[in-house]
């Protein structure tokens, strides 16, 4: 009997031991917490001023948020415009730099915030705009070549549909089209200019120089002396003279051309085939092909029959390589930007007065510009090379362009 109760309580001594062990050995480490007690939240960002605070430029203008509590790591810090989140690209404790997203609307909200507050801070952004839109509705059998602006808006197109020539046509800033000039012998006009007394002067690749009045027919301006150049551009300095240049397979050749109101003509020696001129600031420039490079070169204008040495502005071949093609264009700003119309994927590049150069609106402005004007705000016109979708681009400069003095 003793025996038995000594088995007993080995027996229950164990099960107890047993059922201890096992208890404790099957217990969970606890759960962790998703509260940190070491955590404390950011204070919320505040948004003082946007600079610029309107007029933004869909995709392209660049953006400065002014405030407070920002993080300093460009990455934790969240903006929306609307529903648009857009990426930080240079971040302090007070400000944050980032580039405008490609929507475009009158009235958007700017939302900051950073990954450790809570809140955000939320303004309204007043207009954000397209850079550029096409312009004058144009068909797919019209191709408008030749343009130029007046101050008041107005924009003239030598249009060609179904591969007849048109004339000039008016192209009002609401978008209203009326007839300027018929067609003469032309088909099209190679470039155009606005000169004195609303007239429009042109070229055609032809050794002469024309005057399209309104509602006229064309007529020559002046051919003789000319021959056999055949030229491509022209342009008007601050005494009305007209400057123009152009090609011809005699190197020896003069190509560049003065003539006054008067119609007298005087002619100056270049070596190279001219596309393009422009007068800024007393100097005639001058697009040319020379040696297979594409350079803009330019020469004092002392008077109507009197140029300074010619300087070498911008070799284009030397900074975007030979495959970069040709410049068919080019125009200045008021502040000395010099633009170029190219064959490049990147058609219109900046060259600043320091030589330092850029794409225009990086991959928005493509595709090659063949003309470029100005009006006289800060929109800025270019067509592209005939075979190409032909139409008008309009773009936004957010600046105005340089006088065009043949028609102050």
């Amino acid at each position: 009997m003793n025996r038995l109760l000594t088995y007993t309580k080995q027996f229950c001594f164990g099960a107890v031991f047993l059922f201890v062990l096992f208890f404790n050995g099957c217990k969970e480490d606890p759960t962790p917490s998703v509260y940190d007690p070491g955590y404390s939240k950011a204070e919320t960002p505040v948004i003082g001023s946007i600079t610029p605070a309107g007029n933004l430029l869909a995709g392209i203008s660049m953006v400065t948020i002014t405030g407070s509590n920002f993080s300093p790591a460009k990455e934790r810090n969240i903006v929306y415009f609307d529903g648009t989140l857009v990426t930080v690209i240079e971040a302090t404790t007070t400000t944050l730099k980032l580039q405008a997203p490609n929507i475009v609307k009158d009235s958007v909200k700017i939302k900051v915030t950073t990954l450790d507050a809570i809140n955000f801070s939320t303004v309204s952004l007043v207009n954000i705009k397209s850079a550029i839109a096409e312009i004058g509705s144009f068909k797919s059998f019209e191709a408008p070549n030749a343009i130029t602006a007046d101050i008041a808006g107005n924009l003239y197109v030598s249009l060609v549909s179904n591969n007849q020539g048109m004339g000039v046509i008016k192209i009002a800033p609401d978008g209203t089209r009326s007839q300027f000039a018929p067609k003469g012998a032309e088909t099209s006009w190679f470039n155009m200019k606005l000169g004195p007394g609303g007239d429009i002067y042109g070229v055609r690749n032809q050794p002469a120089l024309f005057i399209i009045k309104a509602n006229t027919t064309p007529a020559t301006f002046i051919s003789s002396g000319i021959s056999p150049v055949k030229l491509q551009d022209l342009d008007f300095d601050i005494n009305k003279n007209i400057w123009m240049g152009g090609s011809v397979t005699d190197p020896t050749t003069n190509k560049i051309f003065s003539v006054t109101q008067a119609k007298v003509l005087k002619s100056f020696a270049f070596n190279g085939d001219i596309r393009a001129l422009r007068v800024y600031n007393g100097y005639l420039y001058i697009a040319a092909t020379r040696d297979s490079n594409e350079l803009v070169l330019r020469k004092q204008i002392f008077s109507s029959d009197s140029l300074g040495a010619e300087e070498t502005y911008f070799n284009f071949t030397a900074a975007y390589g030979k495959t970069a093609g040709k410049v068919w264009a080019i125009t200045f700003a008021q502040d000395g930007d010099l633009y170029l119309g190219t064959e490049y994927i990147d058609a219109i590049i900046i060259v600043h007065p320091d030589k330092s150069f850029e794409p225009l609106y990086k991959g928005v402005v493509t595709l090659k510009a063949t003309k470029l004007t100005w009006n006289d705000g800060n929109y800025m016109y270019y067509t592209r090379e005939p075979g190409i979708s032909q139409t008008i681009f309009r773009v936004d400069m957010q600046k105005p362009g340089a006088p065009y003095y043949g028609r102050q």
